[in-house]
């Protein structure tokens, strides 16, 4: 019979440590059997190799550039679909079509993981990272502002933010290597963004305004924030060097937009006293008065829905850092695959000039006649989706795809690169080759095949603006310039993520004038 004399000589401490292992164990084994039925459902898929109980964590733990590679590394052994662990939690990596548009048009995973969180502090809870009930609101008050006949209304903005940045800014950099064209790229995208969506001149090519440094530095350290859990508390992160930096750099960024905000609803008002102000958004006998989305929030404001600076701050946040970050990315993308193949630039450079001429403003009809540049736009945005990952949590209830069901209380993981480069789909995917663009080409795909702006019922809803713009900005810059570049193919070009897609090694193209 055990007694005390018997018992191990521990002292108090020893029996407190075996103690909390216990009660450990004993956590963990109801944590479990709590989700049987969720880790029963997840056996049925395809399960990358990992060690158990951790997953593949350390994996998934490190810089941004180091995680980014082992992510694209990982997914090229499977084809398909996969699941990753996460410590105990099941992401399953969509790698099928016809599974991304199930789970993509599904009202069961609509809300965003929990790492979106960290993009708070950057922009907000705006439509890109609002929690569901928010963005059912925000979503469908902000959609006529992105109608057909408002867009329309954009063209000569575009056509004038293109035009000062093709014929003063860049002239500066002709025949220089190493220029920022990320910077240069991102002021000609907030000239634009904030007057079609903002209402407001910010002329932010002209006086060199440091918005895309504030910006690139807030990408950066939440990226870094993200890949690394030791920087997720708050207590930690925001007492360190890096969450110092973060700090300043948000003030700045936010004191901007909140000095937008608070300037539009003052105009707001004065228009109103002066009986100035047009108060239907969308006239379908006429035409459409009101430009700018956040004209829209600050009526319906005034009719009593009752949005507060912060709410108008965070949605003018993230048209900002969506209008410019992901567009000046992409457009720096395209010069350099045009510096790659000059064959295709001369091509797009013919189209451009027969269409539009040596120096005519486009108008709504040439741009939906620029069909190559728009091809070229569609194979820069499949080589380089600006967001190369998007991840969704399963909050109401189980998804049935093609390999299972997946479980609620799982996780789905978009690797739209991955879809994107995946010769199951696309044959010699590091070929640029706008002819996969081609009306008969794209009719043989699966359309969730080619997803540069995500998909479904929460993808972005500046698709249409987006291309209109590009296509203003890249075909006033090609009729100016010819494009070179010191990579030579696709496989040179490492990539990195910060949030949005980058090169490792930084953009390569530069310009020399048309003779």
């Amino acid at each position: 019979m055990l007694c005390a004399a018997h018992l191990p000589d521990l002292s108090i401490m020893g029996y407190l440590v075996i103690l909390l292992l216990f009660a450990c164990a004993l956590w963990y084994i109801k944590f479990r059997w709590d989700r049987r039925e969720m880790y029963r459902m997840i056996s049925e898929f395809k399960q990358a190799a990992a060690p158990p109980l951790i997953g593949h964590t350390f994996t998934l733990i490190g810089s941004p550039t180091d995680i980014f590679r082992k992510i694209v590394n990982l997914l090229a052994e499977y084809e398909q679909n996969v699941v990753i662990w996460f410590v105990n939690r099941p992401y399953v990596a969509i790698g099928k079509p016809e599974d991304m548009e199930t789970t993509l048009q599904s009202q069961n995973c609509l809300d965003k993981n929990y790492l979106y969180e960290f993009t708070e502090e950057v922009v907000g809870t705006g439509l890109f990272s609002a929690p569901v009930h928010k963005w059912r609101r925000n979503r469908k008050i902000i959609m006529p502002a992105f109608n057909s006949r408002i867009l329309e209304n954009f063209v000569p903005i575009f056509a004038s933010t293109s035009s000062i940045c093709a014929h003063e800014i860049l002239p500066k950099f002709v025949g220089k290597k190493g220029v920022d064209w990320y910077s240069v790229f991102t002021s000609v995208n907030l000239d634009t963004i904030s007057q079609t969506a903002m209402g407001i001149n910010t002329d932010a090519q002209r006086k060199d305004l440091p918005f895309a440094n504030w910006l690139e530095k807030l990408m950066q350290l939440s990226a870094l924030r993200i890949y690394n859990p030791f920087y997720h508390p708050d207590f930690i992160f925001f007492r360190m060097k890096v969450g110092k930096t973060f700090k300043e750099c948000q003030k700045k960024l936010w004191g901007f937009t909140d000095q937008v905000v608070t300037e539009k609803r003052e105009k707001f008002k004065q228009d109103l006293e002066n009986n100035d102000f047009v108060s239907t958004f969308e006239d379908d006998n006429g035409p459409i008065k009101r430009k700018a989305f956040l004209d829209l929030l600050l009526h319906l404001d005034h009719k009593g829905m009752s949005f507060s600076n912060i709410e108008l701050r965070d949605e003018v946040n993230t048209f900002f850092v969506g209008g410019t970050d992901t567009s000046a990315v992409t457009s720096c993308f395209f010069l350099t695959m045009m510096g790659m193949y000059q064959d295709i630039q001369d091509k797009v450079f013919e189209e451009i000039m027969d269409i539009l001429g040596p120096d005519r403003t486009p108008t709504m009809e040439d741009l939906s006649k620029l069909k190559l540049l728009e091809r070229c736009l569609k194979e820069t945005l499949r080589l380089f989706p600006p967001a190369p990952f998007v991840i969704r949590d399963v909050t109401g209830g189980d998804i049935k795809i093609s390999d299972g069901t997946i479980p609620k209380g799982a996780s789905i993981f978009y690797p739209f690169i991955h879809l994107h480069r995946n010769p199951l789909y696309w044959e010699r995917p590091l070929e640029f080759n706008p002819d996969r663009f081609l009306p008969d080409q794209v009719a043989k795909r699966h359309p969730y095949t080619f997803l540069p702006f995500s998909g479904g019922l929460r993808g972005c809803i500046g698709q249409k603006y987006s291309y209109m713009n590009l296509k203003t900005l890249q075909s006033t810059i090609l009729r100016k310039f010819r494009v070179y570049c010191d990579y030579k193919t696709v496989e040179e070009i490492e990539l990195d993520n910060f949030l949005v897609l980058r090169p490792l090694n930084g953009f390569k193209f530069y310009l020399e004038e048309r003779k």
